[in-house]
């Protein structure tokens, strides 16, 4: 893209990144849904994944301070974080654009479709025209971009030859508003991943072209 990257993209970025690794969706879901998880609870809790998996999952959760050890009713837990529990938005909001626009398919499970959302809203050519375009159109967007985002469903041309978003494209600005003001409240905490893990740039896997049932919740 020609336009230089903003401190507001840089910032979505690496919080797609961050919230995209393994297990992390997974696990905080599972303590936004249910509360505090006792230490001595969590192979029942996690009974779908190994003891490595989740042991590396809260310790590394921990590290990127989105998990730590507290109390309820007097039992040592793992707890969500200010930052993990502003997480439930930000994964509400992701699971409902993807079930309405059957991504990334028509067919998924609820860390499948947060997880795909997650890796669109690193790239920044998507980011660039979500930012910029008007509410359905997408001007100044070189060849390159509008191309990819055209073949993978997110903006079409129209008979004026002016790209211009399609529902999914213009849909997908919720999600990205709730990633954004997560983003910005834990600046702090993104701040230093910004600076050493930058964020990758990512191949755009499109929405269903075509119709297709909904899938229930």
């Amino acid at each position: 893209m020609s336009k230089r990257p903003s401190s507001t993209t840089d910032l979505v970025v690496a919080a797609a990144e961050l919230l995209g690794r393994q297990w992390t969706t997974r696990l905080t879901a599972e303590l936004t849904d249910h509360g505090p998880v006792p230490l001595g609870l969590v192979a029942g809790t996690f009974s779908d994944l190994t003891h490595d998996q989740y042991t590396y999952g809260l310790r590394a959760l921990r590290d990127r301070g989105l998990v730590a050890y507290g109390k309820d009713s007097g039992r040592d837990c793992y707890v969500l974080t200010t930052a993990g529990e502003g997480l439930g938005d930000v994964h509400d909001a992701l699971s409902r654009w993807a079930r309405k626009h059957h991504f990334p398919a028509e067919e998924g499970d609820f860390v499948t479709r947060v997880e795909a959302g997650l890796r669109l809203l690193r790239d920044r050519d998507l980011l660039t025209v979500l930012a910029t375009a008007g509410p359905d159109r997408a001007v100044g967007v070189d060849a390159e971009a509008e191309r990819s985002l055209t073949e993978n469903g997110f903006m079409y041309v129209m008979r004026d030859g002016e790209p211009a978003l399609t529902a999914a494209g213009q849909d997908l600005r919720g999600p990205l508003t709730a990633l954004t003001s997560w983003a910005r409240a834990h600046a702090g905490l993104l701040q230093r991943r910004t600076d050493t893990r930058p964020g990758l740039r990512t191949t755009i896997p499109g929405p269903s072209r075509t119709p297709a049932a909904r899938r229930s919740a």
